[in-house]
Order: C-alpha cells, then sequence, then structure tokens
C-alpha cells in the first residue's frame, strides 16, 4: 500500500518543502524588518537634540543632510515593527505546521493569510473607487498645513516635512509657490520657504533667498502634481510588486489547503492508518 502512496506523496513532499522554505524566508524578512524598527528607536532614544539626519542623494548630485524630527523617526519605526510583527507571526505559524503537519496550524496560517489577502484588496478597491476624494480631501490637508502651521522654528516637525519633500522633489507649495503667499509664517508677504529656491550649484539650503519676492528663482510645479506624477512613472513597477504579494499569498492560502487535507489522521486499526504510520516512520 505505501507504494500506491508514492506519487501522491512525493508530490505533498514538494509542496511541503516549498511552504517551509517560503516561510523561512518570509520570517527572515520580518525578523529583519524588526531589527531595523528597533534600531530606529534606539537611534531616537540616543538622540538628545530630538532631529536625526538623514542623507539622501537626489539626481546623482553629493549627497545632502535632511534633519528627521523625533515623531517622524517614532511613527516609521512603529510602522516597520508592526509589519515586521504581522510577517514574523505567520511565518512561524506557516512554517511551523508544515514542519509537523499540524492540522490546527495550518488552519490558522490558512485563515490569517486569508484575512490579510482580503484586507489588501479591500483597500486597493475603496483606494480606486474614491481616489478623487481621497486626493481632494489631501489637497486640502495640505494646503491647510502649509498656510496655519509652518513655522520659522527650525526644531519644528513640520517645517522639516515640507522643507525635506520641497527640496528632494523638487517642487513649491501644493500646486505653486503662490500657495505661500500671506502664510501665518509670514503675514502679508509673498515668501516662500528657503527650499522652495532653484539652485544650480549646489545642493545645500541657501538662507533668505526665499524672501526676494522673485518667482523666477523658485521651482513653479506644486508638490502634489509632481509626486503623482513620480507615482504614475513608476506604476509599473508598484503593479509588479503588488501581483508578485498576491501571487505568493494565493500560492500559500493553495498549499495550506492541500497539506491540511493530507495531514488528516486515518482511524486507528484500519489499513490507511497502518500506511499513514508507515510514512511518517520514513520521514
Amino acid at each position: 500500500m505505501p507504494s500506491e502512496n508514492n506519487g501522491g506523496s512525493g508530490g505533498m513532499c514538494c509542496i511541503r518543502a516549498s511552504l517551509i522554505i517560503f516561510n523561512s524566508i518570509a520570517l527572515l524578512a520580518g525578523l529583519a524588518t524588526l531589527g531595523i524598527g528597533l534600531w530606529l528607536i534606539f537611534q531616537d532614544e540616543g538622540n538628545e537634540n530630538g532631529t536625526n539626519l538623514i542623507t539622501v542623494v537626489s539626481d546623482g548630485s553629493t549627497p545632502s543632510k535632511f534633519p528627521l524630527s523625533s515623531g517622524d523617526l517614532k511613527l516609521i519605526s512603529i510602522l516597520l515593527l508592526s509589519i515586521g510583527s504581522l510577517v514574523t507571526f505567520v511565518s512561524v505559524i506557516g512554517c511551523t505546521g508544515a514542519c509537523v503537519k499540524s492540522r490546527c496550524l495550518l488552519m490558522s496560517y490558512l485563515l490569517t493569510v486569508v484575512l490579510i489577502l482580503t484586507l489588501q484588496l479591500l483597500v486597493a478597491v475603496c483606494a480606486f473607487v474614491y481616489r478623487e476624494p481621497i486626493t481632494g480631501t489631501l489637497h486640502d490637508e495640505l494646503l491647510e498645513n502649509l498656510k496655519r502651521d509652518y513655522k520659522l522654528d527650525p526644531n519644528d516637525s513640520i517645517k522639516h516635512n515640507w522643507d525635506m519633500m520641497q527640496h528632494l522633489v523638487p517642487c513649491c507649495g501644493v500646486d505653486s509657490y503662490a500657495d505661500w503667499y500671506n502664510a501665518k509664517a509670514w503675514p502679508g508677504k509673498n515668501f516662500v520657504p528657503d527650499s522652495c529656491c532653484v539652485y544650480a550649484n549646489t545642493t545645500t539650503i541657501i538662507d533668505g533667498c526665499g524672501q526676494t519676492e522673485n518667482p523666477a528663482n523658485w521651482h513653479n510645479h506644486g508638490c502634489l502634481e509632481r509626486i503623482q506624477t513620480a507615482i504614475f512613472d513608476q506604476l509599473h513597477i508598484l503593479a509588479s510588486v503588488v501581483i508578485t504579494l498576491i501571487f505568493l499569498q494565493l500560492y500559500g492560502i493553495i498549499a495550506s489547503i492541500l497539506m491540511f487535507f493530507h495531514s488528516k489522521t486515518p482511524k486507528p486499526k484500519s489499513p490507511q492508518y497502518k500506511a499513514y504510520l508507515y510514512e511518517r516512520a520514513r520521514m
């Protein structure tokens, strides 16, 4: 009887091995993400002034230093820790379930992956259906943020975020540099932040160039338009990543279903149970 099941057992061994390898790789990725998140938290705690410098290279030019506030760093670290914890948890369940052929763990892994895939599809559908209202709300929030909340305090996190984005993209304002006119930071004046200025031979922000009231020295493209254009230009890469993730998740679902039903223990004292014990002894 064992000889009759060699083909099926060989196929299931391949599925089992691939599921273990897939979840082992995902586990390493999850642990690496957790490590980066923890490292960022310790970096933030060890910084006394509350700001961190990140090095960015834009358009192949000289690396530039930009401040990253403590709040931004904490948000990034929490996001990385959440993603890393979820990936690690799911990978451990899948890998352990495949190794020991536990129907309980395989079912838990199956339901978790199905839930994650369903949530991803719901988010994608909602983002597509409500893309125009989301874009409009984002536009209004950004405009209100720069008009009301931008401050000249060098330690202000909102100032850091706007300056970094406008210098790197490069851009100025939400729609154009005119969005900065009469802002709360300079009421009654047609000023812009120094990060809006066009630089010919340097990546260093020059103090005072935004107060010349000369639009010829400023970027005339809004940040929202430039970011949307950059996303659309890289849409094929984003689509490839999403399709790959969906395919891997579907494979995990199918493989766990097959292993779940194959791992069903036959009734004791039956011929199938003897064959089952024989196969278990060979592994």
